[in-house]
């Protein structure tokens, strides 16, 4: 089986409708490959408009989770083209740091939900370097749709938790 054939499977296989929702990947599996890249973002922010208006309750509880002081910041981790990330930054006073491995999806987060909001900031970082990519101490940290896509859960698991504050969620 060909290269191109497996992406498409792969992809098809992410749109499967499930009760009326996406699946789709909040990273991207091979960021080298420019196709592969264009199909997530397309399929990522489709998943973005079909799912705002259920995910606006479940934000809004995110970025009420935490009652550290608001200097600490909410860290949306795999955050995509950002739809989660811009849907929690309008319901809290906090400021929410989007990151992503893919600088694709996060200049398409900027371009489309950069300026909207003062406290939403996008950033590329991988996740298994987080302390090192210069993430502060995180209120609240935030993973949705995307840890059975990292290869090393529990390292992944652990840098997370190595910028969560200690009174932190």
């Amino acid at each position: 089986m060909n290269t191109q054939k497996n992406f498409d499977d792969f992809f098809e296989s992410l749109t499967k409708n499930v009760e009326n929702s996406l699946i789709i990947p909040q990273r991207i599996p091979e960021p080298e490959d420019p196709l592969l890249e264009e199909k997530y973002l397309s399929l990522s922010l489709n998943h973005g408009i079909r799912k705002k208006v259920e995910q606006d309750s479940f934000n809004r509880r995110i970025g009420q989770l935490s009652t550290l002081p608001l200097e600490f910041p909410i860290v949306e981790v795999a955050c995509g083209t950002g739809i989660n990330a811009y849907a929690t930054a309008k319901h809290t006073h906090r400021q929410v740091i989007a990151v992503d491995i893919s600088e694709k999806a996060i200049r398409k987060a900027q371009e489309i939900y950069g300026s909207d909001l003062n406290n939403l900031l996008f950033r590329v970082a991988d996740v298994y370097h987080l302390a090192e990519a210069g993430m502060p101490r995180a209120a609240v940290i935030s993973c949705i749709q995307s840890l059975h896509h990292f290869n090393d859960l529990d390292s992944a698991l652990e840098e997370m938790l190595s910028i969560l504050h200690p009174e932190g969620t």
